[in-house]
């Protein structure tokens, strides 16, 4: 349907338009399929909206299939995802039922499937638009009319796909898919024989169990973004403590540097028994072509250089004091640019470069805030003639514009100051010293004086 329909049938709720991403679906779907992994090991994806999960020898862990169903139901329902779940003693009998059975939480005793599947439309069965299609123009839609029909017609008429589908809902057919694997923990850890007190021992084996973590990595060709080092400690509560990357890294010198201070300083008590590393997160490292010459340097190893001191100054001063310039969704030019945490800017980095949201031609130079100027002009709403700023006049030679720009109107309603609810009318003046400058004059909005004129900004 059209966004205009949806408007119109959902009425005065308020509406949010994005557009239809399918990869976006397949990832999220994919994470499902991790997360029901503690249902049971055998878990797959059934795109575009489906989850086959195998949970035969798991009828002891639960006291019924039907407690099984509603308990993973009300666990969607609380991740927002609204579900239909079905248990049947074959994939393609609970398929059906969960999409077109009269109940959301249906479980088909053993042996039942045919009696389950009579009143189901032929989309059941899993075939394609096309057979359902052509059963339609015969007047057969249902499943029980498809199993009453000889099996030699059916195979003549629309093909062995058909009895495939037939005879794997009613598990004279074998079926079988890929479960989901789930990735391999990166990990290492070493266990003493008895309270270690040493610091220098200390420090040997964390970097030991550095190596074997980049070694891990580099088969699976990932780098780590999140590092957990463990400490467990005789009569005492464990010690942990997070290195978080820029960078993906698998570099054992730059991992060492982040995790060298905490180790030195860490409070061992009456000894530690065993250290662990794990990688938490990491990501992807692709391959980069070598180069001929020495002095050429690719934009990975580039990125690993700004990444790693990055990571440095952040370990050394803290996330909230390593700060970097990054660009916001904002046309309003004092508000396009902000400082975040390094560290978080830099993984946005490595996804896609941040662009300005209006790309229109801005001055090199912008004041920390606009400066009040009287202007002269032959009409009111005319060109600049003269100006006068910082007790100097200046006569405009060339003027272009108005540019308007609008206030922020998704935060005029939370707490903005008034500067961000005024509209403003830019133009870019020459005047006879050669210099271009950027002045505007506020047209409306709260504390909005009609007339008044500013200077924002100047090209070098």
């Amino acid at each position: 349907m059209t966004v205009t329909q949806a408007r119109a049938l959902i009425g005065n709720h308020p509406v949010e338009v994005k557009p239809y991403q399918p990869e976006q679906d397949a990832i999220a779907l994919q994470r499902l399929a991790a997360w029901a992994l503690r249902i049971s090991p055998l878990v797959t994806a059934d795109p575009p909206d489906s989850l086959t999960i195998d949970i035969t020898g798991c009828e002891g862990l639960y006291p019924s299939e039907r407690r099984l169903l509603n308990r993973i139901g009300n666990s969607l329902n609380l991740m927002g995802i609204e579900n239909r779940i079905a248990c049947a003693d074959t994939i393609g009998c609970a398929w059906a039922v969960a999409r077109f059975g009269e109940s959301e939480r249906s479980v088909v005793d053993s042996g039942e499937e045919r009696t389950a599947l009579d009143a189901l439309p032929v989309m059941g069965l899993r075939v394609e638009v096309a057979i359902a299609e052509a059963l339609r123009e015969v007047n057969v839609d249902r499943i029980g009319q498809v199993l009453a029909i000889p099996r030699g017609e059916l195979s003549a008429r629309f093909g062995d796909e058909l009895l495939l589908r037939i005879d794997q809902s009613l598990g004279e057919a074998m079926e079988v898919f890929e479960p989901v694997r789930p990735r391999k923990v990166i990990a290492a850890e070493r266990i003493f024989d008895g309270a270690v007190v040493d610091i220098e021992a200390l420090c040997i084996v964390v970097r030991e169990l550095i190596a074997k973590v980049v070694e891990s990595l580099k088969q699976v060709d990932r780098g780590g973004t999140r590092m957990m080092l463990t400490m467990k400690r005789l009569d005492a509560t464990p010690i942990r403590f997070q290195a978080q990357l820029s960078h993906p890294s698998r570099d054992c010198k730059h991992l060492w540097s982040l995790l060298r201070t905490r180790v030195e300083s860490v409070n061992m008590g009456y000894g530690v028994e065993e250290i662990a590393l794990t990688v938490v997160q990491s990501r992807r490292i692709t391959h980069q072509q070598s180069h001929t010459h020495e002095h050429e340097e690719s934009s990975e190893s580039s990125n690993a250089v700004e990444g790693g001191l990055i990571d440095t100054l952040t370990e050394r001063l803290g996330a909230t004091r390593t700060l970097r310039a990054s660009v916001r969704e904002s046309h309003r030019p004092d508000r396009v640019a902000v400082l975040s945490p390094a560290i978080a800017e830099q993984e946005k980095l490595l996804d896609k470069p941040s662009e300005p949201a209006n790309a229109s031609d801005r001055p090199s130079m912008l004041l920390d805030s606009p400066e009040s100027i009287e202007v002269m002009a032959l009409t009111p709403d005319g060109p600049v003639m003269r100006l006068q700023w910082r007790g100097q006049e200046h006569r405009v030679i060339a003027s272009f514009g108005p540019e308007r720009i609008g206030p922020e109107w998704w935060h005029s309603r939370n707490g903005a100051g008034d500067s961000a609810k005024r509209t403003r009318d830019y133009f870019r003046v020459q005047d006879e010293e050669g210099r271009w400058l950027w002045v505007f004059r506020e047209c409306s909005g709260a504390g909005a004086k009609p007339g008044e004129w500013f200077i924002h900004g100047e090209w070098a």
